[in-house]
């Protein structure tokens, strides 16, 4: 299941190869024949622009260029896409034909209807999917507040890296599966210098603090949950946009050291897992209620 929009220019025609090269100069785009594949490995978000021939005799078969988005993903997938859309659309200035219910049908494009209208039809692929008894095992899912504010770090981080001295590190989010729960995730490797964003565990790897034993340093990995850190977070840092916590320091102040130092390994079952499986627990529990 899948939302298809179609793409033509107002006036004339939109030239093949514009299109291709257009894809083939922004990022998180792969082209391959005439295909433009969008996937962003740090959000986990994935979509897709193709040239579109279409079946004769049906109304988009005048539309040569199709965007395709998939159901049953988590709600913030149409909130990268949307950027990516508006931006081709202004582009080569098009005129839409969306066959969706709720969508903006067809004539002038409208970002807000591609919005609305995915959200209508990701909700129906919800209930459709988790209509059947097999699908609603082993399901994983987070409030949507919790992972929008998890893809719009993630979405953010690269550039807020740029924007650090070469000493502060900014991490990514990651989602993971700690003793059977689904939770979040940012590394700080040895308690350096970062800007964390708050998260359900920070995993804390250890190299200048490593235990020592038979008279050498032991590399190692804490899952350090986060209200646990957070005292010494707060004594060191200031706060950041996006609940995030700055710490700025050339070397680990003494007691961060020590702090760190202290920690010992506790035996966890953990899997980090695909973002595009975590899906809105909102939407599940809508899908599934009085089932």
């Amino acid at each position: 299941m899948s939302y298809d929009l179609y793409l033509k220019a107002r006036t004339g025609t939109i030239n093949e190869n514009d299109v291709l090269n257009y894809f083939r100069n922004r990022p998180h785009y792969t082209v391959e024949q005439r295909q433009a594949s969008y996937e962003n490995k740090d959000t986990g978000v994935y979509f897709m622009f193709e040239m579109h021939d279409g079946e004769p005799n049906t109304p988009e078969a005048a539309y040569p260029v199709a965007f395709n988005l998939n159901f049953f993903r988590p709600s913030y997938f149409i909130s990268e896409a949307e950027p990516e859309v508006t931006a081709f659309v202004r582009q080569f200035d098009c005129v839409a034909f969306d066959p969706q219910t709720h969508g903006m049908g067809e004539g002038e494009y409208q970002n807000d209807k591609l919005v609305s209208g995915w959200n209508h039809g990701n909700e129906f692929a919800y209930r459709a999917v988790l209509d059947k008894p097999e699908n609603r095992a082993n399901l994983l899912t987070l409030p949507a507040d919790r992972l929008i504010k998890f893809w719009q770090w993630n979405y953010d981080a690269r550039m807020l890296q740029e924007r650090q001295t070469r000493d502060t590190f900014v991490p990514h989010i990651f989602l993971m599966k700690i003793d059977g729960q689904v939770a979040t995730m940012s590394v700080w490797p040895d308690a350096i210098s970062s800007i964390l964003p708050e998260v359900d565990y920070l995993l804390i790897r250890r190299q200048e603090f490593a235990p020592r034993r038979l008279l050498r340093k032991v590399e190692d990995e804490i899952f350090l949950p986060w209200k646990e850190a957070l005292p010494i977070l707060e004594r060191h840092g200031s706060p950041h946009p996006g609940d995030a916590i700055s710490l700025k320091y050339v070397k680990q102040p003494k007691d961060v050291a020590d702090f760190v130092s202290s920690l010992t390994p506790r035996k966890q079952q953990v899997v980090i897992v695909p973002a595009s499986e975590v899906l809105d627990r909102e939407l599940v529990e809508k899908a599934t209620r009085g089932r």
